[in-house]
C-alpha cells in the first residue's frame, strides 16, 4: 500500500510541471533513499512517453548528487537506451549518469560499445554524443589501451559544426594526452 502511495505521489509531481526546478524538487524528495529511487526508475520504464523522459532527467539529478545510487539499474538503463528507446532523453540521461556514476566491471564493456555508437552517430544529438565521448574518456582512464581509440573520436568531433562537440573534442583530447605523457 505505502509504495503504491509513493509511487503516485512521484508520479503526481513528475506530471505537475516540466521544469528543472521542479525536476530538481522530486530528485530532493527522492535523495538516497533506495525505495523512493526504486520507484522512480520502474516510472523511467513506463509506457507513458512524458513519464520516461521526465523521470529520465529525475534519475540525473540524483546522481548528481548520489552517483552510486543508479549503479545496481546501469545495466537495465543501458540495454534501455540501446534498443530503441520512446524517447532521446533516455539516452541523453543514461550517458549523462554515467559520467558520474562508478561503472561496474561487469558493464563496463557494455558501456563503452553504447557510446562508442552513441558518439560516433551523426544521427545522435549532440549532448548525447558529447556525454558518450566523455564516458568513453572516463573508461580509457581506466584502460590506456583505448587511448588511442578515444582519441581519434575526440579528433572526429574537431569536423563538428557544433561548438559543443568541438569543445568537447578538445577537452577530452588534452585530458587523455596529459595522461599518455604520464604514462610514458
Amino acid at each position: 500500500m505505502f509504495l503504491n502511495c509513493l509511487m503516485m505521489h512521484i508520479r503526481e509531481e513528475i506530471l505537475r510541471k516540466h521544469s528543472k526546478s521542479q525536476a530538481v524538487l522530486v530528485s530532493a524528495y527522492i535523495g538516497n533513499d533506495l525505495k523512493r529511487f526504486e520507484e522512480l526508475v520502474d516510472l523511467f520504464f513506463d509506457e507513458d512517453v512524458r513519464i520516461v523522459q521526465r523521470s529520465g532527467w529525475i534519475i540525473s539529478h540524483c546522481a548528481d548528487n548520489y552517483p552510486d545510487i543508479v549503479v545496481p539499474y546501469l545495466a537495465r538503463f543501458i540495454d534501455y537506451a540501446k534498443n530503441n528507446p520512446p524517447h532521446v532523453a533516455v539516452k541523453r540521461n543514461v550517458v549523462r549518469v554515467m559520467q558520474k556514476c562508478t561503472i561496474p566491471e561487469v558493464v563496463e564493456g557494455s558501456a563503452y560499445d553504447l557510446c562508442w555508437a552513441f558518439s560516433n552517430s551523426t544521427k545522435e544529438d549532440i549532448a548525447v554524443r558529447a556525454f558518450a565521448l566523455r564516458v568513453l574518456a572516463r573508461i580509457a582512464e581506466k584502460y590506456p589501451e583505448l587511448c588511442d581509440e578515444v582519441l581519434s573520436v575526440a579528433d572526429g568531433f574537431a569536423l563538428s559544426e557544433s561548438k559543443g562537440l568541438l569543445s568537447c573534442g578538445r577537452n577530452v583530447a588534452a585530458q587523455l594526452g596529459k595522461m599518455k605523457k604520464r604514462g610514458k
